[in-house]
């Protein structure tokens, strides 16, 4: 996994150059509305910026009181799913990759998510996410606002609490804390349901948007062919701005 100052993490192999709408930032215009904008949201559980992404994102919706946002994740690997390598410390994992900048380009990253109230734990490990997608995937059977409170929760047990969300265990946690049945979790992860399914939609949606790096973010209107896509841990003027064209859109 490689991410870089601008908030975008992306898979070292992949030479295909990721598309996004440009929008400039901008005072929010006033507008009232019951209109539904739909977020898709591309991301990997490891991803740093993802949940840096997602604050900024959820600023933004707080400025349209009165639009409905669907807020849709969907997997990403920015490692091997089918592999279980032995877990790298952050640190070493980040210095391995970026030499020198390593501590500065972590210290940003702190900074940042410090900024939306979030922090990030040295003490973690680059790990496998297939199971973490797995359970994201089986609380999408709850509707958008459990299936974000799933995320919320995997994100902060890894990010700022540096707990293992490979491991069983750590999911069944997160899904009694979010609410959902611990049994019945349990036997959705035993059993490995969706996990071929969560690697065909990761690839899919790699293939449909040429996705190279992470968060992606695919925003719509409802009843709107239109969509814009949006790389990177956007600051929420972007999304600001983009809500406000796409409700003027008749």
């Amino acid at each position: 996994m490689e991410c870089d100052e601008n908030g975008v993490c992306k898979v070292p192999e992949s030479k295909d150059e990721q598309t996004m709408g440009k929008v400039e930032a901008s005072p929010r215009d006033s507008v009232t509305t019951k209109a539904k904008i739909r977020v898709d949201i591309i991301s990997d559980n490891v991803c740093p910026w993802c949940w840096v992404g997602k604050r900024k994102l959820e600023t933004a919706m707080a400025a349209f009181p009165s639009t409905k946002f669907d807020v849709d994740w969907h997997p990403f690997f920015l490692g091997d799913p089918h592999s279980n390598p032995q877990p790298t410390p952050i640190l070493e994992h980040l210095q391995r990759k970026y030499g020198p900048r390593a501590l500065m380009m972590n210290d940003a990253l702190k900074k940042n998510a410090a900024s939306l109230g979030i922090k990030f734990s040295d003490e973690r490990f680059e790990l496998n996410t297939l199971q973490s997608h797995r359970l994201v995937e089986f609380s999408k059977r709850f509707g958008f606002k459990k299936q974000n409170e799933v995320i919320e929760a995997i994100f902060e047990a890894y990010f700022a609490n540096a707990k293992d969300i490979s491991k069983i265990e750590v999911l069944l946690d997160i899904a009694q804390q979010v609410g959902l049945n611990r049994d019945e979790v349990k036997k959705f992860l035993l059993g490995g349901e969706l996990a071929d399914e969560v690697i065909e939609e990761a690839n899919t949606k790699r293939r449909q948007f040429r996705v190279s790096g992470v968060p992606l973010f695919v925003i719509s209107k409802e009843g709107d062919k239109h969509a814009v896509k949006l790389s990177g841990a956007q600051d929420p003027d972007v999304f600001i701005e983009l809500f406000g064209d796409l409700l003027k859109l008749e």
